[in-house]
């Protein structure tokens, strides 16, 4: 298995582990805006990258990654569109770290896609459900706790 983020054939990885299909984002039925017609300027992705590089490093702190850790292998949950499971996590993150560390960093990172499942509905019917992947997950979980933390200082003043 390749490092989380690094890009490959995602046909080729998807036929190895699930039949189900998998979520990708859609325009919506009126999209306001097209991928060719939109435009950003250097300066505001310069700005944004600095300031996501401070946030990235206190997400990343040995301390945090840990809680992050903790919480996700406790949610315990379905492997997603990459068939890794909660148990297998700490194993791959072990293995890949340095360069999960790395991409994080350099803003390089892209979540993998989700794994879609439909469930059924209380009144009948399935509404479907989308499943993250575990280390997608670790890192969602690390950002929310930082995003919280630091909301709740500015908020708060604490």
């Amino acid at each position: 298995m390749p490092p989380v983020g690094v890009r490959v054939s995602l046909n080729t990885e998807m036929q190895k582990f699930l039949p189900e299909k998998t979520v990708t984002p859609s325009p919506g039925q009126n999209p306001r805006m097209t991928a060719d017609s939109a435009k950003v300027s250097t300066v505001s992705v310069t700005g944004t990258n600095a300031e996501q590089g401070t946030l990235m490093e206190r997400v990343l702190k040995p301390a945090n990654l840990r809680r992050a850790y903790q919480r996700v292998v406790s949610n315990k949950g379905a492997p997603g569109a990459d068939g890794m499971t909660v148990d297998d996590l700490a194993g791959y993150v072990k293995q890949y770290w340095p360069t999960l560390q790395r991409r994080l960093l350099a803003g390089e990172y892209h979540p993998q896609g989700v794994r879609a499942v439909d469930i059924p509905k209380p009144k009948g019917g399935t509404r479907q459900l989308g499943i993250p992947c575990v280390v997608d997950r670790l890192i969602q979980q690390a950002l929310l706790q930082q995003l919280t933390a630091d909301l709740r200082s500015a908020v708060l003043g604490l």
